[in-house]
């Protein structure tokens, strides 16, 4: 198939309105003039948007372990923690560096 696949294929209804309408009046309309007599390969185009995938996520990742080290002072990875375990330490960070004093339920069984 020549061109793109029709816009349908993109799922513009599951984009944010404003994104929709960038998707519609701009980026659909100058790639398919842009691609016209370009033979549209599923299979390049799918490895390349794995591909560009794979980096944002990476930079995202880098991103948050790079946040909480300056937060927290440790390396998230290294502890191979949850993110509930995260939370919690964040807390207990926070309420360290503000010296603040919270309450704690004490923990009753129930029987």
């Amino acid at each position: 198939m020549k061109g793109l696949p029709p816009m349908k294929a993109y799922i513009p209804n599951a984009m944010s309105v404003k994104k929709r309408q960038h998707f519609e009046d701009v980026w659909y309309p100058a790639e398919a003039e842009r691609r016209k007599d370009v033979l549209f390969d599923i299979k390049k185009e799918a490895v390349e948007y794995c591909n560009n995938d794979t980096l944002e996520l990476l930079y995202d990742v880098v991103h948050f372990r790079n946040l909480v080290n300056q937060v927290a002072a440790f390396d998230v990875f290294s502890c191979g923690m949850t993110i509930t375990a995260l939370a919690i330490r964040l807390f207990k960070v926070d309420a360290a560096n503000s010296r603040l004093s919270f309450a704690c339920t004490p923990f009753r069984r129930i029987s």
